[in-house]
């Protein structure tokens, strides 16, 4: 009895590794958060996975986005850490730095929290050449502005910031500018109405595919406020300084399909 007591715990964990396919659970925060930027078309994703029946191994993550029977493909872009940091006369402001997504292990015992940024990929792939050239008929434009030695003083990163804002008012006339600006405004993609959200969890050995479903939508002013972020957009492609909060974001519940 003793013995079958002692053995008992490693037939369990050979059970797991080797007959147990396991699972992948996925909670997810309330809501998801969608935005347009030099990222391109981005969905931001946070919550927690959990594998049950054995460890974990996830290898990759993305989402499909589906509306009217065509669908989108988001690649993971970033994972984004939150940081909070405390002002002396302002109080709180959250920060968040972005790595380069990477695979990773979960444990039965140890959940993993993720905070994902998804970026459809062909969009950017589609606008990078455009954006290119128009960076090459922007420099000229603004080798005439005379660049002081770092590190810079406040009044004169102003007085740069200025002077390089004079120039893209300029520029923002060309024709190539406005060739490249009307590009991003028809491969904008968002629209009003309600898509079907899949996030995809791909694990390896056992090679499987992990889903989770819901319902997003978006109303006829938050699509029309992303639309504000398309010039932004190009300036911030093109190097110019951005205020902070200068990009409209949309915090959209994530709702359970009926």
């Amino acid at each position: 009895m003793a013995f079958a007591a002692l053995i008992q715990p490693w037939l369990v964990t050979v059970w797991r590794k080797v007959f147990k396919r396991g699972k992948v659970d996925i909670y997810e925060t309330p809501t998801a958060e969608i935005c347009f930027s030099a990222l391109g078309a981005t969905i931001g994703l946070t919550g927690t996975l959990r594998s049950r029946d054995r460890d974990m191994f996830i290898q990759s993550a993305r989402l499909t986005l589906g509306k009217n029977g065509t669908t989108r493909n988001f690649h993971w872009f970033a994972f984004r850490v939150p940081k909070i940091s405390v002002g002396t006369t302002a109080g709180q402001s959250a920060e968040i730095s972005m790595d380069a997504p990477y695979s990773f292990m979960i444990l039965m015992l140890e959940p993993h929290r993720f905070n994902i940024l998804f970026s459809d990929t062909a969009l950017i792939q589609e606008a990078q050449p455009k954006v290119e050239k128009l960076k090459q008929e922007w420099i000229p434009s603004i080798q005439s502005v005379e660049v002081p030695e770092l590190p810079l003083d406040p009044s004169v990163q102003r007085n740069l910031i200025k002077k390089l804002r004079r120039a893209h008012v300029g520029f923002s006339t060309t024709g190539k500018y406005r060739e490249t600006l009307t590009f991003l405004e028809k491969a904008f993609p968002w629209e009003a109405g309600t898509y079907e959200l899949t996030l995809h969890i791909s694990t390896a050995r056992p090679d499987r595919n992990h889903k989770k479903t819901w319902k997003v939508t978006l109303s006829e002013l938050e699509v029309a406020n992303l639309r504000n972020n398309i010039s932004f957009a190009l300036e911030e492609a093109l190097g110019l300084p951005l205020m902070p909060g200068v990009y409209t974001f949309i915090q959209t519940p994530l709702n359970k399909p009926k």
